[in-house]
């Protein structure tokens, strides 16, 4: 196997383990916010919900941005490693 195509395949293995810890998050986010909507249904005190659904928002928006970080730098590395491959 030529190292271009080992870059691609470590490439793609690091941007799919990403979306699965992302997806598990997400998923963790979503439980939170059901939470916080069934704590507004039972008639919760105003500041419990407004916290819950606070965090469960910085929750999902941290989870993202973490994870478009993460893909972007992996791809910074590919570029530069294909780079580095073709001037060999």
């Amino acid at each position: 196997m030529s190292s271009l195509v080992k870059l691609i395949v470590h490439f793609v293995i690091h941007i799919l383990v990403a979306a699965v810890l992302f997806g598990v998050l997400t998923f963790a986010a979503y439980c939170l916010w059901w939470f916080t909507e069934w704590l507004k249904s039972i008639g919760a005190p105003y500041e419990i919900w407004i916290v819950s659904y606070v965090v469960s928002e910085l929750v999902f928006w941290l989870d993202v941005l973490c994870f478009v970080v993460f893909v972007s730098a992996e791809v910074y590395k590919l570029i530069r490693e294909i780079i580095a491959e073709a001037r060999k």
